[in-house]
């Protein structure tokens, strides 16, 4: 019974560490993406004040 508790437990630990693997590279993604955005908005606002 312990070793089933512990394999469980393990599992969640791992399944909670990639998780939040996904979600850091979600949020990295979403960052790229936005600073993309930022370039662009800089660019057309450079462009408006020629």
């Amino acid at each position: 019974m312990k070793t089933t508790v512990k394999k469980v437990s393990a599992e969640i630990k791992n399944a909670s560490t990639n998780s939040k693997i996904k979600i850091d590279r979600k949020l990295d993604n979403l960052k790229i993406i936005e600073s993309g955005k930022q370039e662009e908005i800089n660019k057309l606002t450079f462009n408006i004040n020629l």
